[in-house]
């Protein structure tokens, strides 16, 4: 009956044991965020907008990876490790952050205009000729952002999807 009794103490440890040590759905979800946007060309991304702004404040854990992608290309351009957390904190945040160099790009998280922030991941801020960047909240025009191509509609981006995840 000893013995038995041990066993079971045993087992019950390590139930607990793996049950404090394995996170829950809840805090998982916590530490993945992502936008996905259709842009038509020539139009204002008004929904588009909105969804960026819920995203950004969706921000606030800790992050190992960032993803810039969309329909052009869509494994897109990743930023790892705490470089990553960092730009996914200042979009929350509203801070910029310039030119950080990870993975073999240059990553900016900057203000544009109308309340617009920006993340890019080609050297470039608030600049039409970039390839890779998200602006969704620029009021006055179709200058959303484009990935692998152009990025304002005055040089010609295209109707795409634009997709931002944190995890």
């Amino acid at each position: 009956m000893l013995r038995c009794q041990v066993v079971l103490a045993a087992l019950a440890a390590v139930t607990v044991v793996s049950a404090t040590t394995t996170p829950s759905s809840a805090q998982q979800a916590r530490t993945s965020a992502t936008f996905s946007g259709a842009f038509a060309r020539s139009e204002i991304a008004a929904t588009q907008c909105m969804d960026w702004n819920a995203f950004r404040a969706q921000l606030t854990g800790t992050y190992s990876s960032i993803t810039l992608a969309g329909s052009e290309d869509p494994a897109g351009r990743t930023c790892t490790g705490t470089s990553a957390s960092t730009l996914c904190r200042a979009l929350h945040d509203g801070t910029p952050v310039s030119n950080l160099l990870c993975d073999g790009f240059v990553w900016n998280v900057d203000y544009c205009s109308d309340s617009s922030w920006e993340l890019s991941a080609d050297g470039t801020v608030c600049y039409c000729g970039g390839n890779y960047d998200v602006r969704p909240c620029i009021s006055t025009n179709g200058d959303w952002g484009g990935v692998r191509g152009p990025s304002c509609e005055t040089n010609g981006n295209r109707s795409q999807v634009i997709t931002v995840t944190c995890r």
